[in-house]
């Protein structure tokens, strides 16, 4: 058998995490979420949950794929602070993915 050689983190706390989301990444779920639910109140008002879901995805994936490259290594948003443009840098802004139909509504759920 080998010898063991001792560790800097002998004395540290265990950390169960597998199969956890970090507080972290908790948070900026909310935080996309939250700004889903804003987005959707104020530009697709009038439409079922699913055609907005549809309609919004869409368009995060049209920015992410054209200004969102130029834009990106901004701090802030380069565009009128009203528009879907500025709301979907945002998004791109706490993760930079564009998530599903379904877990975008699932996040409408709160509409």
């Amino acid at each position: 058998m080998k010898a063991h050689h001792p560790s800097a983190f002998d004395d540290a706390a265990p950390m169960e995490r597998r199969g956890r989301r970090t507080n972290e990444t908790l948070l900026r779920l909310d935080e996309r979420d939250a700004l889903l639910v804003a987005i959707a109140r104020r530009f697709y008002g009038g439409l079922s949950r699913r055609e907005t879901a549809h309609m919004l995805r869409r368009s995060w994936l049209l920015y992410q794929q054209g200004r969102w490259r130029r834009t990106s290594s901004e701090l802030k948003p380069p565009h009128d602070a009203e528009t879907l443009d500025a709301a979907l840098w945002h998004l791109l802004w706490i993760k930079d993915y564009v998530p599903s139909e379904m877990t975008i509504r699932r996040a409408l759920a709160y509409l």
